[in-house]
C-alpha cells in the first residue's frame, strides 16, 4: 500500500504525464475514478496541480504590421476577338 504522500505524487505524476498528451482534467477525472482512485484524492491533486503549472505569459505586444502597397492596375488590352472584329478602338 503506497502512503498517502506517495500516492498523492503518483497521481500528480500522472496527471502532468497525461495533460502533456493532450488530455484534458475532466477526462483524467475519469479515467482515474475508473482506475479506484478516490474522488477525494484526485480532487486534491487536481488542485496541486493548477497550483504548480506555470501561469499563462502575458501576451507579447504586437507591433504594427507593415503596410501592403498594391500596385495600380494597367489598362486592359482588348481581346483577340475585339481587336479582330474592330472592338478594341477607342
Amino acid at each position: 500500500m503506497l502512503r498517502d504522500n506517495d500516492y498523492m505524487t503518483y497521481i500528480l505524476r500522472y496527471i502532468n504525464r497525461n495533460v502533456s498528451k493532450g488530455y484534458n482534467t475532466d477526462q483524467l477525472k475519469i479515467m482515474l475514478a475508473n482506475q479506484g482512485y478516490s474522488r477525494a484524492a484526485i480532487e486534491r491533486a487536481l488542485r496541486m496541480y493548477n497550483e504548480q503549472k506555470p501561469k499563462a505569459q502575458p501576451a507579447p505586444v504586437v507591433q504594427e504590421a507593415p503596410k501592403v502597397e498594391i500596385p495600380a492596375e494597367e489598362p486592359k488590352k482588348a481581346g483577340f476577338f475585339a481587336r479582330l472584329f474592330g472592338f478594341g478602338k477607342n
